[in-house]
């Protein structure tokens, strides 16, 4: 059916050998928030169907879906002209550190769902804030934060009580959740302002928010540029100190009719400090254009998730609109290589298994896992 989980594709990525083996150890999607969250023995892969009102439970290595967990009464139905509405709409979650508990926010339902992992069943559903969105756990798993995206605040949760213990006021429409390489930092993209506001997690006091800076037009309106928007993910780059922003320049400045497909959208990943000190902007080249303009020799589009590996010497983009994976060496900040097409459709989050030799990405639209063979 439409709504079990499937695992359709084996899919090769080769890369370079940056000269380091992978540590072991608690995978890095804990960091940051995901729709796909793995555990530790690469066991159990747990995926959220934002459409199904539900979480899938896959079995790793007999690559089948063990059960699919409905977070509402029902699945949602197609009304009288076709149209359906999920009443959840799970977004994203997050595995308590003895992965027995799973939590996942549901963005039309207003709530922190929790999940007992061993029976699969949904144990409360904590009313936390306006379309919460981004989801994070404390390292010991005794708070939860979550990114409330209508009431432009991040929440701090009690697992154990349930309650709504703190909040933090973020600026407008706070989305993707990271924690600073040594967890003393809290950080919330603001999805369409460009901010990026750290939080002390102990005080749920918001420090001053560093902003993605915008580029200016270069000549050709081909060339990346634009206010940057959309900050769907954030992620540390562990060793380096550096929080890497997914996002997409949009060119406002191109007006109809010559605004077309090659100046409207630009894919870019900021690279800042931990601090708020940016780096360059890594942009897209624009091929017909003389001269290297650009980090990434391919065109992608619509930057959604980011993954590193363990030892920040690589980072795998998931690209929404152009249904693919982006391969960055970090150190030089640039492409490495691309693995396109996927077997899929609407690509929306990525992890690394333990070991890092594979990486799952989940389809939104086909409602699919994508198992990548990973090679340094």
């Amino acid at each position: 059916s439409a709504r079990a989980f499937a695992i359709p594709a084996l899919v090769a990525l080769g890369y370079d050998d940056s000269g380091t083996s992978p540590d072991t150890g608690t995978t890095a999607a804990a960091q940051h928030s995901s729709a796909i969250a793995l555990t530790d023995d690469d066991a159990t892969l747990f995926v959220v169907n934002p459409d199904a009102d539900s979480v899938s439970v896959v079995d790793t290595a007999s690559r089948t879906l063990v059960r699919e967990i409905l977070l509402a009464g029902a699945h949602p139905q197609a009304d009288a002209t076709g149209a359906y509405a999920p009443s959840v709409m799970p977004r994203a979650l997050a595995l308590s550190p003895d992965e027995k508990t799973l939590f996942v926010t549901g963005e039309r339902s207003s709530k922190l769902h929790v999940i007992d992992v061993a029976s699969g069943a949904p144990t409360a559903a904590i009313a936390v804030c306006s379309e919460p969105v981004g989801l994070v756990l404390s390292r010991d798993g005794r708070d939860a934060f979550v990114a409330c995206s209508q009431d432009d605040s991040v929440v701090r949760v009690d697992t154990q009580s349930g309650a709504v213990d703190a909040t933090a006021h973020v600026g407008s429409e706070p989305w993707a959740l990271a924690w600073s390489s040594d967890g003393a930092t809290l950080f919330a993209s603001n999805f369409l302002t460009a901010n990026v506001t750290p939080i002390d997690p102990t005080t749920m006091t918001p420090k001053p928010p560093f902003v993605v800076p915008d580029v200016a037009p270069r000549g050709d309106r081909r060339l990346a540029h634009g206010e940057a928007r959309g900050l769907y993910d954030l992620a540390v780059r562990s060793g380096a100190g550096e929080l890497w922003i997914a996002h997409t320049f949009l060119a406002t400045d191109t007006a109809q009719p010559e605004l077309d497909f090659e100046s409207t959208a630009f894919a870019a990943i900021a690279i800042a400090s931990e601090k708020g000190v940016f780096a360059p902007t890594l942009s897209v080249d624009a091929d017909d254009v003389p001269g290297v303009d650009g980090a990434f020799g391919d065109i992608v589009s619509a930057p959604h998730a980011v993954a590193f590996t363990r030892d920040g010497a690589w980072a795998l983009v998931v690209d929404t609109a152009s249904e693919d994976v982006l391969v960055v060496d970090a150190a030089r900040r640039v492409e490495s290589s691309l693995l396109r097409p996927l077997p899929g459709h609407q690509p929306e989050g990525i992890v690394l298994s333990p070991d890092e030799t594979r990486a799952y990405v989940t389809e939104r639209n086909t409602q699919d896992v994508v198992v990548l063979d990973v090679t340094r």
